[in-house]
């Protein structure tokens, strides 16, 4: 594994759907799109870089990233139980990512869309009803959740 941050959004959701998947807990499409969210924004806190560059949206369902929503669409509620193989990611990312996946293996996939869509979160102050796909800005999500993660 050679590559280095940031990756494509594509790739990390495949990293994560194949270690849920591994450890007999496969991820269903909303669960993964929080995953991404929160790993965005926990890899950018520890490490102050961008995990992925691709757009993170508000949706009717909370922060989505839409390439990988839609690619996983088809699976609607349904765990996703197979998908390509990661492009490459270098060993430190990947291992932040599995311990990210562990420490979240116990949240539900409507555990984390309730914590997205609290009021000062970015969702909140973007969503607006009947928009597909509303882009939230990457210094958005800084400032809010930084500040919020400094007051927790």
């Amino acid at each position: 594994m050679n590559g280095t941050p940031p990756y494509n959004a594509t790739d990390v959701a495949r990293f994560i759907i194949r270690k849920y998947a591994d450890d007999g807990n496969p991820v269903t499409n909303m669960k993964l799109q929080k995953m991404l969210y929160y790993a965005w924004v926990e890899f950018h806190r520890t490490r102050g870089l961008y995990l992925f560059e691709d757009a993170i949206c508000a949706c009717r369902f909370g922060p989505v990233v839409p390439q990988v929503y839609r690619e996983y669409r088809i699976y609607a509620g349904m765990p996703i139980l197979h998908c390509d193989p990661p492009g490459d990611i270098d060993p430190d990312t990947a291992m932040f990512l599995a311990d990210f996946a562990d420490a979240h293996s116990g949240f539900t996939a409507s555990d984390l869309p309730n914590l997205t869509r609290r009021d000062g979160y970015p969702w909140k102050s973007l969503y607006r009803e009947g928009e597909k796909f509303t882009e939230i800005p990457f210094w958005k999500i800084i400032r809010i959740e930084h500040r919020l993660s400094a007051t927790a």
